[in-house]
Parts: C-alpha cells; structure tokens; sequence
C-alpha cells in the first residue's frame, strides 16, 4: 500500500466506522431482540433509509458529526508526516474508541425498548440528536486520557 493510500485509509476510516454503526447496531437489535430473520432485517433497514418517518439515513447523517472531527483532527496530525506510525494508528483507534463508548449504548437504550414492545417513549428518537455531541465529548476525553499516559 503506498503512502497516500494508508493516509487516505487513515483519514476515512473513522467516517466509514461512523457510516455503518448505527445500522449494523440496529440490525443486531432486530436480530437478536426483534426476532427479525437476516434478510428480513437487512431489508427492513435499507426500505427504512429513506422511508418517510423513518429515515435513517439521517441518523445515519448525524452521527457522523463525531467521526467526521476525528478524521479532521487525523488529518492535521498527519499533514506534514512523511510516514503514519504506530502512535498515529493508535491515536486513531483510540479516538474511535472513545466515540463508540458512548454511541453504542445510547444506540442501544433508544432501539431495544422499541424491539422488546415494552413502554417506549415517543419522544426517545431525540437522543439521536444529543448523542453526536456526548459521543465528541467522550472522544475527546478518551484522546486526553491517551495523550497523558503516552
């Protein structure tokens, strides 16, 4: 892999990372919860993407808010390298990290009530919302915390 290659992979990966988690997280909720079947899952999800009241590609959208700071931040960080080291990956890596610590299990408190037809709220949707911002926090408390101990 040549250097621009591993750098574009070390910018996007976070984004990418960022694109597929709350789809993959509710597929495993409808999977394992839902007692969705696999394919009934996947289809459930890609007609739901776009689908009026639905639209999860949107939260697809703001989720990205935190993965996209962390690519950026990954990028000045590698601006004027001439070569990505361990400690970048590691960065990175921690950095993605710190966002999922957060995004997964508010994910999962929002999607399992919904799935378990117990009592959900209507208005538990807006966590999508917050969630971007606390999961940046968390990201960035993360990345202090390793910058300390490295």
């Amino acid at each position: 892999m040549t250097f621009s290659s591993t750098k574009l992979l070390y910018n996007f990966m976070p984004i990418i990372i960022g694109m597929i988690t709350p789809s993959t997280l509710l597929f495993f909720v409808q999977i394992s919860i839902g007692d969705y079947q696999i394919f009934q899952a996947v289809q459930d999800i890609c007609h739901k993407q776009f689908a009026s009241g639905y639209n999860y590609l949107l939260l697809t959208v703001i989720g990205l808010f935190p993965f996209v700071i962390l690519s950026i931040i990954l990028s000045r960080r590698i601006e004027n390298k001439e070569l990505i080291n361990t400690d970048d990956w590691i960065f990175c890596l921690v950095g993605i990290f710190g966002i999922l610590i957060l995004m997964i299990p508010s994910h999962l408190i929002v999607w399992v009530p919904i799935y378990r037809a117990t009592r959900a709220s209507s208005t538990s949707v807006i966590a999508f919302f917050f969630v971007p911002f606390y999961s940046l926090l968390s990201m960035l408390i993360t990345i202090f915390i390793f910058k300390k101990i490295r």
